[in-house]
């Protein structure tokens, strides 16, 4: 769908990102205006029209400046339509391929507040998050974008919590990923850091065990592990820990561990199901 419309637009202003739209190559025509603070960036070849050796923050603030009061009325309804179309054909299609998925991707949303952080790990709910997860303005959602970096989520989520401050920290881990770091537990308790950290267990790495199963006549090689028993884990660091299963638990049992004053656990038993970019 992005690169739908990527085809179908004259201009794109590209900002600080490797441009990663599987296949894209700028059609005749079309102008694309590339920011990167990176040289070799911009080096790379896109059929980049302009190319702004610039920070993104810097760059894209003097494009504004320079376009504020310059737009054209039909543009912008234009601009609008399009997002909207977009919009619905991403629901659905991510409610018609994923309602799994999305019934715990909504229960997150449903627990946190609007000026929540979420830190996205490499995990399956945390990979339709990223289509599926609407943050408002002062909310905030972290990826370890291009690196998919496993592990990264619970460390990353513990730095965000201290400086959020009140906000509600949740940190959506797989069980692969958080046992990168299980011991970092004893940080926030002994610091005090007081997000929530949710264990999604299907007992395995999901999108590769997903991927043998239906790609390669369910041999599996290395895709499967055996699982601590996450509550005497957690009460080993004296962290407070729940158990669910469906999505309307997790969206309970998230709303009560983000009120509190203390870090918490909740661990998601889910099945082996199949991430976004195995199913388009």
């Amino acid at each position: 769908m992005s690169g739908e419309l990527l085809g179908d637009s004259d201009v794109i202003l590209v900002a600080g990102t490797r441009f990663m739209v599987p296949g894209f190559k700028a059609k005749d025509g079309q102008t694309i205006i590339k920011i990167d603070v990176d040289q070799r960036e911009l080096d790379k070849d896109h059929g980049t029209t302009i190319a702004i050796n610039a920070d993104a923050r810097a760059g894209l603030g003097a494009i504004g400046a320079a376009l504020r009061g310059r737009c054209v009325e039909d543009a912008q309804c234009r601009k609008g339509e399009r997002a909207a179309e977009y919009r619905t054909k991403l629901k659905t299609f991510m409610d018609d391929e994923a309602p799994e998925q999305m019934a715990w991707v909504n229960a997150v949303r449903a627990a946190t507040d609007d000026d929540a952080v979420v830190i996205s790990g490499m995990t399956n709910i945390g990979y339709w998050s990223h289509l599926a997860y609407e943050v408002e303005e002062g909310g905030e959602f972290i990826t370890s974008g291009y690196f998919g970096n496993l592990g990264f989520s619970f460390p990353t989520a513990l730095g965000a919590k201290i400086a959020a401050g009140d906000r509600a920290v949740v940190a959506l881990c797989g069980d692969g990923g958080f046992m990168y770091a299980p011991q970092e537990l004893a940080t926030a308790k002994q610091h005090g850091i007081n997000l929530v950290v949710v264990v999604f267990d299907n007992g395995a790495f999901g999108a590769s065990r997903w991927d043998q199963e239906h790609r390669y006549g369910n041999r599996e090689i290395g895709t499967e592990f055996f699982n601590p028993d996450w509550d005497t884990l957690a009460a080993a660091f004296g962290i407070r820990s729940q158990g669910v299963d469906t999505p309307e638990a997790l969206k309970t049992a998230l709303r009560e561990a983000v009120a509190l004053d203390e870090p918490s656990l909740i661990h998601v038993t889910l099945p082996v199901m199949a991430p976004p970019f195995q199913l388009v």
